[in-house]
């Protein structure tokens, strides 16, 4: 009867790393390969800027990142309690974003600073929710 309960608990021992609670959504391959300013979520990409059918915004005394369209029908905002400088730097923020005729939130959101392009573009990766934004610092 020992021998079983041993046998038992060095199982769970085995397999309980392997069934943590955590939810972490590893960071999607398209969206750090991707240049594109857009918004993905767990490998969905929601919504894809075009310079010719859209507009960017930021606000930098609020931290604010804006991309719609042009009749604003589809965007995402990304507000932000500091805008990040540099890869690897965390920042926690809300985003609002349409889909079809729904308009979502998230809020208390932590990014991690995945990238920084010399032109202003911002990849930051929630991990939590697997959700993936991409903004442009404006000038």
């Amino acid at each position: 009867m020992k021998m079983k309960r041993l046998s038992l608990l060095i199982c769970i021992l085995t397999i309980l790393p392997f069934t943590s609670c955590r939810h972490d959504e590893e960071i999607d391959p398209d969206f750090i390969n991707t240049d594109n300013i857009s918004l993905t979520i767990k490998g969905s990409v929601k919504f894809t800027y075009d310079g010719l059918n859209c507009q960017l915004g930021y606000n930098p005394d609020q931290n604010k990142f804006t991309v719609s369209n042009d009749s604003m029908s589809e965007y995402y905002m990304l507000k932000l309690e500091s805008t990040p400088s540099e890869k690897g730097q965390k920042a926690k923020g809300d985003l609002l974003w349409t889909e079809s005729s729904d308009i979502n939130t998230k809020t208390g959101l932590e990014f991690e600073t995945e990238n920084i392009s010399s032109d202003g573009r911002i990849w930051l990766w929630n991990y939590k929710y697997g959700i993936g934004v991409i903004v442009r610092k404006l000038d």
